[in-house]
C-alpha cells in the first residue's frame, strides 16, 4: 500500500499494525515496515501523551497542524485534470502519487522528492491530501495577500487590472477589471509598442518610404549629419500620440510621421527633401513617387511614353547617384531598367520600337522619343 498517497489510508495502516502490536506477520500482511511504523507511533506519544486513538483524530485538525508546519508546500494544480502546477515556494511539481485526480486543486504536499533526468526542475509530490483555502488565513494569518497591477492584454489591444489573490507563488484566483491610471497606461503602451511595434503602426507606406529615404541619404552623404532613427525611437514617437487613447489599434491613423518630422532640424528636412525626394516631375506632367524601399537603389517606374522627353536620369544625393529608371510597357513590365537614359534612347529604343509597335498600336511610339509627349 505505500503507493498510495493518501494521508489517512497511511494512518489506518498504522493503526491496524499497532492494534497488531507491530508483528512481523502483520507488517507483512499490510505491506508495512514495521520498524517506521512503530518509531512513529513512538514519536506519537513523545509528542501528544494522551493523545486519542490514531484513527479518533479529527481530519481537519490533523492537517491544519500540517500546513501550519509545512506552508511552502501548498500546492495548486493547472487543472483537475493536470499532474503538474505550482507550490507556495515557486517550485514547480509534479504528482507521482495515485488517484490524484480526486484531490483537488488546492493541497499540501506531504511526501516531496527529487526528480532526475529532464523534468529535475519539478519536485515529484508522493503523498498529498487536500485543503480548503479558507484555512490558509485560519492557520497562517495574513499569509494570503492581494496584488494588482496592470498590463497590456494583447486580445484586447488595451490596458487592463489584474488583480490575484497569492499564497506565496500560488495563485487563488485571478480577475480582470478596474480602471488603471493613465499614466501607467502610457507606459504599458509604451512597452508594447518597443516589443512589437509595426504590428500596430501597419504598413503605414508613408513612413516606411519616409525611413527609408532618411536611411539611403544618411548613407549616401554622412557629411549632412542626419539622424538616425531607430525602432526604438519610432515607438517612444508613437506612445507620445496615446495619450486619451484607450487601444493601441488608433494609432494606424495617428499622425506618428508628423512627430518624427519635427525631431530633424528645418536645414536637416531641406537636405532629406534635395538629396532624397520622395518624387520626381516627368515630362509627362506627372509626379511619380521613388520607391526606397524595395531594394539597395531607389527607383522610379512609369510607362516608357511618360519618360519621352527626358534626355538624362535624375541624380540624387546631390548629383552624386543616378536615380534607377523602370521604363515599362503598357502592360506593366518592364521594358528596360537603367541609369543610362542617353544610351537606351540612342541603342535600344529604335530596335524596341518596332516591336512595341506590333504589340501595342494604340499607343504612341515616335521615331524621336526626346520629343516630349504630346508635341
Amino acid at each position: 500500500r505505500s503507493s498510495r498517497g493518501d494521508l489517512f489510508a497511511q494512518l489506518e495502516l498504522l493503526h491496524e499494525i499497532e492494534e497488531e502490536g507491530f508483528t512481523a506477520a502483520a507488517g507483512q500482511r499490510l505491506g508495512v515496515d514495521v520498524r517506521a511504523a512503530r518509531a512513529v507511533a513512538q514519536a506519537r506519544d513523545q509528542m501528544v501523551p494522551e493523545a486519542d486513538p490514531v484513527h479518533e483524530v479529527p481530519e481537519e485538525e490533523l492537517v491544519k497542524t500540517l500546513l501550519s508546519g509545512f506552508p511552502d508546500r501548498v500546492c495548486r494544480r493547472e487543472s483537475e485534470t493536470t499532474a503538474t502546477g505550482v507550490m507556495a515556494s515557486g517550485r514547480g511539481f509534479r504528482l507521482t502519487m495515485e488517484d490524484f485526480e480526486n484531490l483537488g486543486v488546492l493541497f499540501l504536499a506531504l511526501d516531496v522528492r527529487e526528480s532526475g533526468g529532464a523534468d529535475r526542475t519539478r519536485a515529484l509530490v508522493r503523498m498529498a491530501c487536500p485543503i480548503e483555502e479558507d484555512w490558509l488565513d485560519e492557520v497562517l494569518p495574513g499569509s494570503v495577500r492581494v496584488d494588482e497591477a496592470a498590463e497590456f492584454v494583447r486580445d484586447r489591444g488595451t490596458v487592463v487590472v489584474r488583480r490575484r489573490r497569492m499564497f506565496g507563488a500560488v495563485v487563488l484566483e485571478e480577475r480582470l477589471g478596474g480602471t488603471p491610471d493613465p499614466s501607467v497606461v502610457l507606459a504599458c503602451f509604451a512597452a508594447e509598442l518597443r516589443r512589437d511595434l509595426w504590428h500596430y503602426l501597419g504598413p503605414n507606406k508613408e513612413l516606411r518610404g519616409w525611413l527609408a529615404r532618411l536611411e539611403w541619404l544618411r548613407a549616401q552623404r554622412p557629411e549632412e549629419d542626419l539622424p538616425g532613427i531607430s525602432e526604438a525611437d519610432i515607438a517612444d514617437a508613437a506612445a507620445s500620440l496615446c495619450a486619451g487613447k484607450s487601444r493601441l489599434s488608433d494609432l494606424r491613423k495617428a499622425p506618428v510621421l508628423s512627430v518624427l518630422k519635427q525631431s530633424l532640424t528645418q536645414q536637416q528636412r531641406a537636405s532629406l527633401s534635395r538629396g532624397a525626394p520622395s518624387a520626381v516631375g516627368l515630362p509627362s506632367g506627372r509626379r511619380v513617387r521613388i520607391d526606397y524601399t524595395s531594394g539597395s537603389e531607389p527607383f522610379l517606374a512609369a510607362r516608357m511614353q511618360e519618360f519621352f522627353g527626358m534626355r538624362e536620369v535624375p541624380r540624387l544625393a546631390g548629383g552624386r547617384v543616378p536615380l534607377l529608371l523602370h521604363l515599362l510597357a503598357p502592360n506593366r513590365r518592364p521594358i528596360q531598367i537603367t541609369t543610362d537614359l542617353a544610351s537606351f534612347w540612342r541603342d535600344v529604343y529604335p530596335v524596341e520600337r518596332l516591336a512595341l509597335r506590333r504589340r501595342y498600336p494604340k499607343h504612341e511610339w515616335p521615331e524621336d522619343p526626346l520629343v516630349p509627349r504630346g508635341k
